[in-house]
């Protein structure tokens, strides 16, 4: 059974660039059934850390934070009146498919925010942060005032990278794969430590999206990794969390 689904989902995945709304809610269902098959406990979804409502100065940069507790993991996306501003609904499929077969925690916080760069009153509203597990959604949500005259500001492209969203902590099952999330606003050059050594070994693999894939995770990968996202104007670091469980037996 969990061949076909396997076979179903790269199907799904290969012919749905760019997605479409059926094919979302296909994958979804395909997921919730490897879910159902390989967590070793069941979904939930929770805001740990939410948005509040706040008056914001013109031209003072601010950022809005919010860290979700979820299994299995999530994503983050975030909404200004309702429209789109950051981040996606697409769920770590690839992760799922590695791991096939066999039991996973897949549980962890994520963290999110939004840098609301230079405010205006054009700028103002109701800002969202919503999580997705394919299971449940949460949200929180604030309203932001913009106060005093709009202002100029200096450039803000001449500078270090935002890392945007990132794994705070993750529990997974030694000898599994997992995934540390580590995103940016811009396209950045990456690099990962743990235990304050450059990663090079095979069985650690950057993505090109910021993410850190590590292959059989074993006790011994229990620490802190940094995530690094360099541009020519310098580089921002995030730290995150890696706790290997003990493996399960049927």
């Amino acid at each position: 059974m969990l061949f076909f689904l396997l076979v179903l989902l790269n199907s799904a995945l290969t012919f749905a660039a760019p997605p479409h709304a059926h094919m979302q809610v296909a994958v979804a269902s395909l997921v919730k059934e490897i879910d159902a098959q390989q967590l070793t406990s069941k979904p939930m979804l929770k805001v740990t850390s939410g948005l509040e409502d706040v008056k914001i100065p013109a031209g003072e940069s601010y950022t809005l934070h919010c860290e979700i507790l979820s299994t299995p993991g999530a994503a983050v996306y975030w909404l200004r009146n309702g429209k789109r501003i950051q981040g996606n609904m697409d769920l770590n499929v690839e992760e799922k498919m590695l791991n096939l077969g066999k039991k996973v925690v897949e549980s962890g916080i994520l963290a999110s925010q939004y840098t609301i760069e230079c405010p205006t009153s054009e700028d103002a509203g109701t800002y969202t942060c919503i999580a997705y597990n394919g299971h449940q959604t949460v949200q929180s949500s604030a309203v932001i005032e913009i106060e005093g005259s709009n202002t100029a500001c200096k450039p803000s492209h001449r500078s270090a990278p935002r890392i945007v969203q990132w794994t705070e902590s993750r529990f997974e099952m030694q000898g599994n794969y997992a995934t540390l999330v580590c995103r940016s606003n811009e396209a950045v050059d990456w690099a990962w430590t743990f235990d304050g050594e450059l990663i090079t070994e095979d069985r650690y693999e950057v993505m090109a999206n910021g993410d850190l894939r590590i292959k059989d995770i074993a006790w011994e990968d229990m620490g802190e990794y940094f995530c690094i996202a360099r541009n020519k104007y310098g580089e921002t670091r995030q730290e995150t969390f890696l706790y290997p469980t003990s493996k399960k037996t049927d």
